[in-house]
């Protein structure tokens, strides 16, 4: 009982002391920082967003606040002076654990004493969030001292901060322990990555038009049955991948679409074999069906595999894996289906160069995480090969079905 009345006595003795000083300043007194004051909050969260001058009274009290464990301090407009007052305040909480300033838009070289704080094996917090905070590419050898000397920081924000290439590929390459989100920093890269594949999902959009008409032509249901998943993987590949990219700025938006444009590629393997084996193999079910079983349900697996397991340690190695595997899973009926000459030579030969084109791909996609330009070079093998086998199905599969041949 005594203890709670001296924590309340304490508790209101801040916040007469903080409304005090906001006073003196003639500045207004935040509620969030009110509230957090007079409850004895371990939170303390911004009402809105403050200025330099806040900080003032803020740094005042902060000194009778060491129960404190977390500052957000989002949208707030800081500038350097704002920043110094703020690494005084945080000198002040021993126990401070996390620390958001998302949106502040703080900027170079404002941020440096910030960042010189944090650099410091001392520094007591675990997760700092500097998302949109237009740090630019002047803080690299800072970033890279905080992930080199700060043994106690486990998460670091970077996201959305114009960083570049060159910097993003530091922190990937840094042998570090501390968890560093460097998305949405590529800006030049994304819109590249958004225009190839936005440019794709446009030329998929009408060569699906083009090859659901010729399929609607033929007398059986076997041709609409066999264009259809494909056409439809073939758009959703190029639409998500579109939308990834070019919303790289809206998290929410960007992991919903990482999860679509990760996902559909299995879908678009599993489509491309389709017309292939409801068509063209109509008169060997014994390789066709099979086949066709097998690899949906390896792409349901990779469905799966990429949306609840992404955390995995190997996911990189595992959904590759999967890719190359279904994508040359044709190989092991491949004697019987080119002596049953079911499927043109022409055909096999334009499936066999889109096979290699994807699997040239993959080797740039397996060195994107370091070198983000190597990802635009996938996104155009990924078109040279959906171009290759788009012509061998519409030419030699479901042109065959057509009355006039």
């Amino acid at each position: 009982m005594t203890k709670l009345l001296s924590t309340t006595t304490s508790s209101t003795a801040n916040l007469d002391l903080y409304v005090y000083e906001c006073q003196r300043l003639n500045t207004a007194a935040d509620a969030g920082i009110c509230a957090a004051l007079k409850f004895h909050c371990e939170i303390m969260v911004v009402d809105k967003p403050i200025q330099a001058i806040d900080m003032l009274p803020l740094n005042v009290v902060l000194e009778r606040c060491p129960h404190l464990k977390e500052l957000h301090l989002p949208r707030s407009r800081l500038s350097r002076a704002g920043v110094i007052l703020l690494v005084d305040c945080l000198s002040l909480l021993p126990n401070l654990v996390l620390l958001n300033l998302e949106g502040c838009r703080i900027g170079s070289p404002a941020i440096f004493p910030l960042l010189d704080y944090l650099s410091d094996p001392k520094c007591p917090l675990v997760s700092v969030n500097f998302r949109r905070c237009s740090l630019g590419h002047s803080v690299k050898d800072r970033i890279l001292s905080i992930l080199k000397c700060n043994s106690t920081l486990k998460n670091l924000d970077v996201s959305s901060n114009q960083l570049g290439e060159s910097i993003v590929t530091a922190i990937q390459e840094c042998d570090t322990a501390i968890t560093v989100d460097c998305e949405s920093n590529l800006y030049v890269h994304e819109v590249i990555n958004s225009i190839t594949h936005g440019i794709g999902f446009i030329v998929a959009i009408m060569c699906s038009w083009i090859l659901i008409k010729k399929a609607l032509l033929s007398p059986n249901w076997r041709p609409l049955l066999g264009t259809a998943p494909y056409t439809f993987a073939l758009c959703l590949t190029y639409l998500s991948s579109t939308l990834y990219h070019s919303l790289f700025k809206l998290r929410a938006a960007k992991s919903l679409f990482k999860y679509l444009d990760h996902g559909s590629v299995f879908t678009l393997i599993a489509g491309t074999y389709t017309p292939f084996l409801v068509i063209s193999l109509e008169m060997r079910p014994e390789i066709a069906q099979p086949m066709l079983l097998a690899i949906w349900l390896l792409a349901c697996f990779g469905l799966y595999f990429s949306t609840f397991m992404r955390t995995h340690k190997h996911f990189t190695v595992i959904s590759t894996t999967l890719y190359l595997t279904m994508g040359w899973m044709c190989v092991v009926a491949a004697i019987p289906v080119i002596q049953s000459k079911l499927i043109p030579e022409p055909a096999l030969f334009l499936l066999l160069q889109g096979g290699v084109a994807y699997t040239i791909g993959v080797l740039f996609l397996i060195q994107g995480h370091g070198r983000p330009a190597m990802h635009i070079i996938w996104h155009l093998w990924v078109l040279v090969g959906s171009a290759l086998h788009y012509m061998a199905i519409l030419f030699y599969v479901v042109d065959s079905t057509s009355p006039s041949s």
